[in-house]
């Protein structure tokens, strides 16, 4: 597993597990500690995972692409707030808070399945397997650990859509990084 995917997983467990918590607040109006706890600790695991998705775009993307990649990861932040908005205030609505929350998770827990199907890097293995063929996931690189070569696969294309809460202001603001030297 790579340096950043550990992050992104255990913060997108406790965003799942935050919006289950979220169900349990039955009346907001007169549980509003409660309210705040599980509003804190949904911040806190969004902005976790926020800093470690952009650290694994930057990581995964070569330098080159870093730009376009910034863009799709800003019109995704704002297609993903505008449309989270609408959908959750209608439920919130029509529902109440706990099926929103249940629902919230639900969405959260799919996106923390697509990410244990997905590597950081070529030769890691995966948490889940999309399918049993009998074979190992065995490093194809040469060995290298850091090789770039061929990165335009599954993290990227999987970071910037289904992620679309990344603040992508970040990668924007960081100077271009130097490729790691490969592992002797």
């Amino acid at each position: 597993m790579g340096r950043r995917r550990p992050w992104v997983l255990g913060a997108q467990l406790g965003l799942t597990l935050s919006f289950l918590a979220l169900a349990l607040v039955g009346q907001p109006d007169e549980q509003m500690g409660l309210l705040m706890l599980v509003g804190v600790l949904i911040n806190s695991f969004a902005a976790t995972q926020d800093v470690a998705v952009d650290g694994m775009a930057i990581d995964v993307t070569p330098v080159n692409e870093q730009g376009r990649l910034n863009g799709f990861m800003v019109f995704g932040k704002a297609v993903g707030w505008g449309l989270t908005s609408a959908i959750t205030g209608t439920m919130l609505v029509k529902f109440g808070l706990g099926v929103t929350a249940m629902a919230a998770a639900v969405v959260q827990a799919i996106v923390l399945l697509g990410f244990m199907m997905t590597r950081e890097r070529r030769g890691e293995r995966r948490l889940i397997r999309p399918t049993q063929t009998g074979s190992r996931d065995r490093a194809n690189d040469g060995g290298s650990k850091h090789n770039r070569a061929g990165h335009g696969g599954t993290a990227p294309a999987l970071i910037a859509p289904v992620l679309t809460h990344a603040a992508a202001h970040r990668s924007a603001h960081r100077s271009p990084r130097s490729p790691p030297s490969p592992a002797a």
